[in-house]
């Protein structure tokens, strides 16, 4: 069956081949940005994320610099479909500080 026109979001595609073109039609593949968990447990919904078995799916390996959970470029899977928003894996950062026989080490936070 093909479809077109359909907007697809917050999915976890896991593939080798993830999407197919069709001469259907051009499909939305995100909606716009909510501060709203996401299908991996990341801070938004936008896209999709795309991974492969491999683990060097778009999603897997995208830079998301501002650790919003949303890939910093978008990701192309054919002309006129395109993810704008991705998902990426959800990152952050740990709040502590370093110590050794509960003894500061020196030049750490």
């Amino acid at each position: 069956m093909l479809s077109s026109n359909n907007t697809v979001y917050n999915n976890f595609f896991n593939n080798t081949n993830n999407f197919i073109n069709s001469s259907s039609g051009i499909n939305i593949w995100n909606t716009t940005k909510q501060a709203i968990t996401n299908i991996v447990g990341g801070l938004n919904i936008g896209g999709n994320f795309w991974a492969n078995p491999s683990g060097t799916g778009f999603s897997q390996t995208c830079m998301d610099a501002n650790i919003d959970g949303i890939c910093d470029s978008s990701y192309m899977l054919s002309t006129g479909n395109e993810d704008y928003l991705p998902l990426a894996i959800p990152t952050g950062y740990i709040n502590g500080s370093v110590k050794y026989n509960n003894s500061g080490i020196s030049g750490q936070l």
